[in-house]
């Protein structure tokens, strides 16, 4: 199971250069696959919600950067984050 990023790519192609010879089947993952196709299915409904949602993403948006900044250099100040 891979995502649909580059780097996913990158990473399936490694794996399938280091073992030729194996069945590799390679399943993408369901949220990356509805993520790239859902712009051409759901393109006039997620327009149409784009009004009521946009403080809340600019909201998450500021919490993903916050949460970085606070637990960059050390992974075990992760659930001191959370809990704080």
């Amino acid at each position: 199971m891979k995502d649909l990023s580059n780097q996913g790519q990158y990473v399936a192609e490694e794996i399938i250069k280091a073992h030729p010879d194996a069945e590799i089947r390679i399943f993408a993952c369901h949220f990356h696959f509805v993520q790239d196709i859902g712009n051409d299915v759901l393109h006039g409904n997620h327009n149409d919600l784009k009004p009521y949602i946009g403080d809340t993403k600019k909201e998450l948006a500021r919490l993903i950067r916050d949460t970085r900044e606070k637990v960059a250099g050390d992974p075990e100040c992760v659930a001191r984050a959370v809990e704080n």
